[in-house]
């Protein structure tokens, strides 16, 4: 006997388009995570006046699973909003909560980050 006799090999269930594959609850976690995504850039356009949430920044965020759990856990939002109007205040507010630092830190490298990167492509 091979050994590929022994692999199993997933196709389509030939439904025509829809598939029983396909997860409802996992399309609607991945429709809600997009929305939060781009809700957070609405209406931030940075100095020269494009819009800083590029799709670069969001399979970053996608990557992280602790800046990803932000995006769609609601205690975040909070300190998101915190950090985007007064960073010290964000800090002295969360940072006592080791989730919430090791969460404000990632994100504030990653916007520092990001927005070093954009300054550098303009």
């Amino acid at each position: 006997k091979s050994a590929t006799a022994d692999l199993t090999t997933i196709r389509g269930d030939g439904s025509g388009g829809t598939s029983s594959l396909r997860m409802d609850e996992v399309q609607r976690s991945l429709e809600e995570q997009n929305a939060n995504a781009a809700r957070v850039g609405t209406g931030m356009k940075g100095a020269a006046g494009a819009n800083w949430v590029t799709p670069e920044l969001l399979k970053k965020i996608a990557s992280d699973p602790l800046l990803s759990r932000a995006f769609t856990d609601p205690k975040y939002a909070d300190a998101m909003a915190a950090l985007q109007t007064d960073p010290k205040a964000a800090m002295a507010n969360f940072g006592h909560i080791p989730e919430m630092q090791q969460f404000m830190m990632k994100f504030m490298k990653l916007m520092g980050d990001h927005f070093t990167e954009m300054g550098l492509k303009q």
